[in-house]
């Protein structure tokens, strides 16, 4: 306040001090008529306000003082602050509306006619005395809840230390009576504390929506039982390994060996993957879980599938769910698995996410949520965990853009899949007239906007590859033409008959395949557009991938050529690129084709374009998988998904940005 005061209140003397000053009579009648309406118990005398600053001189009712007077007054009330003498009388309305002077010298204390009025230290004691006291009461209050009502395995896993710093921050939020929520985050910025109000998902994933561009290398997720608040916990990546010479360390391995939780003879591999978790994990290692994911990682070293499992006797009354990988996408991974199970209706308890850096063996993640039994209502074999283990089983390969509320309306994600897919292809078919008229927001916006149309186009695509769902599809299928060359939007009728011209186009995919990487499609290159004097490609196939998308073209059946990935850096620079990969692919693939007119082969060409978020070895596994899938006639996990009823040859070889790991991992793929 002072320091404030020391620059505004000497301008504020000589602006008054400067002002005009009218007498009563003087006054103008409209100024007169308002304060006229005003309590003389509350306003200021009008002849007290000339005077509001009294030491610095006179003014003359109705007189304006010089430019020269208002700089003296100006520089000595200055001056007077800035040594912190200067005393200055104010003119406040009295008991008896006369003026009252109020005398300040400067210290932060003001003096009323001899009375001294506090400022600044005004019952600092007091204050202290109330804030203490209740700070205590809330204390007393808060401890003995958040022992009763957080779960059982956090205080084995948080030092008091650790406990005394969360009740200090909840204390100091006031998340529980006023629900406010607080972020802690750690100096060095890799460790972000939430203690948010309410215990469902839906807070969780408040949270987690402003971590999407983060690395999350472990996650400690807790609700209380009462639901009522959420302390979670995120290590954010790179974490270093923990230190093997500890006698942490070396105390995790004993407790291990003493429990008989590992094989003698595995003992020393278990020690190998210890070594291979990070610091925190060892700081709080709890032995049983520490061997099941020593356990699960030894399932792991020679897939790229996603493990999901179900667990009905993990703890009383609660169900565990497991989800696991190697090579996991860097970013949104935990999201994405919340996601799905908050749209399930699962009530999530607690949950813990942790990496593991194994070195030439990869990076495995396991993620393990522990579900209330009696709301989530899981059985081993049923139906409801049937549907919630396909959507778990994609979240490696699978990433929300602008088609996320289909998933939001029930969709499960195979089918949200499909129709980025399908609006992506979309793109490609209509961009070349117009490429900011068809942008894929534009596309995704016409799907978004016509629910009965799509929902109809899904059942279309279905039941053309769904044994015994083809009885009477070509006349379904023409109604549902009928009925969209009836939408008076130009634009969303363009873009809802182009997926139909797409879904008449499959020949083959792996739609239907149980844990498939990329989604695949086989395409009679008929549906391309014939340009003049060119030929179409003999064989077309059209894969989507996390974040990424690609085409491969070949001219004849035994074809030759390579893959190449494009990257790109902002959602404008992949908007342009892959409104033209289709095309792209196939003009590679043509000249290709002329390049190998003294050869057997004919020539092929692979483009996978990459959106900003993309990561180049996942989109790459993802499409090569499909390949192979869509490669084989009965490959696809379906009879009846295939109209080629034929095996196919595909050459694929090292082109832009493919290194060598790569192509040894198509191989070993193959």
């Amino acid at each position: 306040m002072t320091e404030w005061a020391s620059r505004k209140i000497p301008w504020i003397m000589a602006w008054s001090a400067s002002a005009p000053c009218f007498s009563r009579s003087s006054r103008p009648r409209s100024m007169a008529a308002r304060r006229s309406r005003l309590s003389s118990s509350n306003r200021l005398r009008t002849s007290s306000f000339p005077c509001m600053c009294r030491p610095l001189g006179a003014c003359v009712p109705g007189q304006y003082p010089s430019l020269q007077d208002s700089r003296q007054l100006y520089s000595r009330g200055r001056e007077m602050f800035r040594r912190r003498r200067g005393i200055f009388t104010m003119s406040w309305p009295g008991l008896d509306g006369g003026p009252r002077p109020m005398h300040y010298n400067g210290s932060g204390l003001l003096r009323e006619e001899g009375n001294m009025v506090q400022g600044r230290n005004a019952g600092g004691d007091r204050i202290l005395e109330q804030l203490s006291s209740g700070l205590a009461r809330s204390a007393e209050a808060l401890v003995p809840w958040f022992r009763a009502n957080m779960p059982e395995y956090y205080f084995r896993t948080h030092s008091a230390e650790e406990q005394i710093t969360h009740l200090q921050a909840i204390l100091a939020a006031r998340s529980l009576d006023q629900r406010q929520a607080l972020i802690l985050k750690s100096p060095c910025g890799t460790r972000i504390t939430a203690i948010t109000p309410g215990g469902d998902l839906k807070v969780l994933l408040g949270v987690m929506e402003g971590l999407a561009g983060e690395s999350i290398q472990t996650a400690r997720l807790y609700a209380t039982h009462d639901r009522s608040l959420r302390l979670d916990t995120f290590l954010l990546g790179p974490q270093d390994r923990c230190d093997i010479s500890t006698q942490r360390f070396t105390k995790a391995l004993d407790l291990v060996r003493d429990f008989e939780l590992v094989e003698p003879e595995k003992r020393d591999e278990f020690a190998e993957f210890l070594a291979s978790a990070s610091g925190d994990y060892v700081e709080k290692f709890e032995p049983l879980r520490a061997a099941r994911h020593f356990a699960t990682c030894g399932c792991l070293e020679d897939g790229e599938e996603v493990l999901v499992q179900l667990d009905s006797r993990a703890h009383p009354g609660l169900d565990r769910i497991m989800v696991a990988m190697r090579e996991p996408p860097e970013r949104g991974l935990l999201m994405l698995a919340c996601k799905v199970l908050y749209r399930e209706g699962v009530d999530l308890i607690r949950a813990y996410g942790d990496s593991f850096d194994r070195g030439p063996k990869g990076r495995v993640v396991v993620m393990s949520f522990y579900v209330d039994r009696a709301r989530s209502r899981l059985t081993p074999g049923g139906k409801r965990w049937a549907w919630l283990k396909r959507q778990l089983e994609l979240v490696k390969w699978f990433a929300f853009h602008a088609l996320e509320p289909l998933a939001e309306q029930g969709f499960e994600l195979r089918r949200v899949q499909f129709f980025q897919a399908a609006c992506e292809f979309a793109h490609q078919v209509l961009s070349p007239g117009g490429q900011h008229l068809y942008s894929f927001q534009r596309i995704s916006a016409a799907v978004l906007d016509n629910p009965v149309q799509t929902r109809a186009l899904l059942a279309c695509f279905e039941d053309r590859f769904r044994p015994g769902g083809r009885r009477g599809l070509a006349g379904r299928v023409e109604r549902l033409r009928r009925a969209l060359e009836d939408i008076n939007d130009d634009l969303e009728r363009s873009v809802l008959l182009a997926i139909l011209d797409f879904i008449q186009a499959i020949l083959r995919t792996n739609y239907f395949r149980e844990g498939r990487f990329g989604l695949g499609f086989r395409l009679d290159p008929a549906v391309l557009p014939k340009d003049s004097g060119q030929e179409r490609p003999y064989g077309l196939y059209y894969v989507h991938g996390p974040h990424s998308f690609a085409f491969h073209a070949r001219f004849s059946d035994m074809a030759r050529g390579g893959v190449r990935l494009v990257p790109t850096r902002g959602l404008v620079q992949f908007e342009r690129e892959s409104g033209r990969v289709l095309s792209e692919a196939v003009q590679l693939a043509r000249a290709q084709h002329l390049k190998n007119k003294d050869i057997p082969e004919g020539g092929a060409k692979a483009v996978i374009v990459l959106g900003p978020r993309a990561e180049a070895d996942l989109a790459l596994k993802a499409t090569v998988d499909a390949l192979l899938d869509l490669a084989r006639a009965g490959e696809q996990g379906a009879p009846g998904s295939d109209y080629l009823g034929r095996d196919e040859i595909l050459f694929l070889g090292p082109d832009e940005r493919i290194e060598p790991r790569h192509i040894e991992w198509i191989v070993d793929r193959a």
